[in-house]
């Protein structure tokens, strides 16, 4: 909707706690018209803060309504999802916006000394959404993502446990067992099912070096379903890891090998519930449009599709700026980049501009994730993507790796946000769709 600036807005902000909303009525003047009002944090709740709110602005004689409250956890969304559906508001123009906490918090000092109060929150809230007029994007609840959403950000959270977990179980417990057992020595997977196995099934290091060696190395091949290129190798390189590696103080073993064992139970525990749940993602994934053409992307599987598509979801709303006006297509997608938090802010005063410009550290953090990840999936699969990585790699003074692939999942974040626009398949060069 483009603004119109003879319309009188009442702007609504709410501090949303664990049993209570505080609510804060100004206009767009910077009158206020409640200084607060308090609702209990439930349904019934809710339906009465939605009727106050209709009041307000009946009496008040306004033309549209802004509501805005913090994103802090999920406090937001059972209240949000109830205000976007209520009945009440079918005859308003309403909009519904969620505040970064620490932008308001950085907003506040601007208001002058302040008490730490949830009267006070929710006016600073009320007034951060006047003073910026209208954020960029409007909150819009679809139901048809909303499990999607759930679910690939709930892979997310598995995955950085999984992630912790490793490097725990690789600093602290392989290490003490044997303090040898690196990566790539013996097993290029220090995770794989035989390196469990050689680590469990032997309660010391000399009880690996004194085996036989025909005996290790059938026991090796069995472990791994036969999978590994040379077992008799690695079972020779096992020993000499053992014979050489710093024996444990008496009395220690046991509680390292309890917990190899435990750490052995969560990871295989963790990597099974990925796997479910990436087939129920998928499954979800297929109905939605966009899914394919994200999925045509040489390198970008079901789940990173599910993951951008999720956080993504209409593209067109990205292609109107904050007052309503139709951006070009330049412009849009450097909006997605932004709203993933894939941008560099200009440090610029008079005629200095700062050559070092730091990755921004706001933005959409699944969406970043997604993008990143899908990125070092694509740079292997595709030439020009490739040869971007490597030379921004080549460019990079320090964190090679990082800064390339954050840049290429910036240049990923064009393709995604182009297929989607434009309601197509992932095509390559010479005009055949991706296979």
């Amino acid at each position: 909707m483009k603004e119109d600036k003879n319309m009188s807005t009442l702007i609504a902000g709410i501090d949303i706690g664990g049993s209570n909303n505080d609510v804060c009525a100004v206009s767009d003047t910077g009158e206020v018209i409640a200084a607060h009002q308090r609702f209990a944090h439930t349904r019934p709740g809710s339906e009465e803060l939605a009727g106050w709110l209709v009041e307000q602005v009946t009496q008040g004689e306004f033309d549209r309504l802004q509501i805005a409250g913090e994103s802090t956890g999920l406090h937001w969304f059972h209240l949000f999802w109830h205000l976007q559906h209520t009945a009440e508001f079918d005859d308003l123009d309403v909009e519904l916006y969620l505040v970064n906490a620490h932008a308001v918090a950085k907003f506040k000092p601007s208001l002058g000394e302040q008490e730490k109060t949830d009267v006070k929150d929710a006016y600073a809230i009320a007034e951060w959404l006047r003073f910026r007029q209208r954020p960029h994007h409007q909150l819009y609840l679809d139901a048809r993502f909303l499990p999607l959403q759930r679910l690939t950000r709930h892979r997310f959270h598995l995955m950085h446990n999984l992630a912790r977990e490793k490097v725990y179980a690789r600093q602290v417990a392989l290490y003490l067992k044997m303090s040898t057992y690196q990566p790539q020595q013996p097993f290029s997977d220090p995770f794989a099912k035989s390196g469990w196995w050689v680590l469990l099934a032997h309660a010391t290091l000399d009880e690996i070096a004194q085996r036989n060696l025909d005996e290790l190395t059938a026991d090796l091949r069995l472990a791994s379903d036969n999978h590994l290129p040379d077992p008799r190798a690695t079972a020779e390189q096992l020993q000499q890891l053992a014979q050489i590696a710093y024996p444990l103080p008496p009395g220690l073993a046991e509680a390292v090998n309890l917990m190899l064992a435990q750490l052995q139970a969560h990871i295989t525990f963790l990597q099974q519930q990925l796997v479910t749940l990436d087939q129920q993602i998928e499954a979800l994934a297929q109905t939605l449009p966009g899914y394919a053409h994200l999925a045509s992307i040489p390198g970008i599987g079901p789940v990173y599709a599910a993951g951008l598509l999720a956080e993504i979801q209409d593209v067109q709303r990205f292609m109107t700026d904050h007052l309503g006006r139709p951006r070009p297509l330049h412009q849009g997608q450097a909006a997605l980049a932004k709203f993933a938090g894939l941008w560099w802010p200009r440090h610029e005063s008079s005629d200095f501009k700062a050559d070092n410009r730091r990755l921004a550290k706001t933005g959409n953090r699944y969406l970043r994730y997604y993008l990143v990840e899908a990125a070092n999936s694509v740079r292997l699969k595709l030439p020009d993507y490739r040869a971007f990585y490597q030379r921004k790699s080549r460019e990079a003074v320090r964190y090679h790796h990082r800064r390339a692939l954050v840049l290429t999942a910036r240049k990923l974040a064009r393709l995604v946000f182009s297929l989607l626009l434009n309601d197509r398949p992932y095509q390559l060069r010479g005009g055949d769709p991706a296979t």
